[in-house]
């Protein structure tokens, strides 16, 4: 289960879906569409990703428990986007560069 940063929602996928839950009790999304709107608060949002249309040699990775260096890496060059669709991404989510053309791309963890 994945926290969020104010530790009021967790998501967690369970059996092929996604389930949006409130630590305060509120009855929690009931589809993607709903549970986007709850994250877009928090300047996030979710979305599908077909790891079926993945090449066979990188879904055998996927089934595996451990992956090398060389194979993790696979997997991550596989699924990487490209700079123009995670500005798109960032800005469904609400976002916006706070340097015209989107600036440096890198993340911030705050509490490291």
């Amino acid at each position: 289960m994945i926290q969020s940063e104010t530790n009021h929602d967790a998501l967690a996928a369970m059996d092929g879906e996604i389930r949006l839950e409130f630590s305060d009790g509120r009855s929690p999304p009931k589809d993607f569409d709903s549970v986007n709107e709850a994250l877009a608060k928090y300047g996030a949002r979710i979305w599908p990703l077909d790891l079926k249309a993945a090449p066979e040699p990188i879904r055998a990775l996927l089934d595996r428990v451990t992956l090398t260096t060389d194979e993790s890496a696979r997997v991550r060059g596989h699924f990487l986007l490209s700079r123009e669709r995670l500005l798109q991404l960032i800005g469904e989510a609400g976002r916006k560069p706070q340097v015209p053309g989107g600036g440096e791309l890198s993340t911030l963890d705050a509490d490291q």
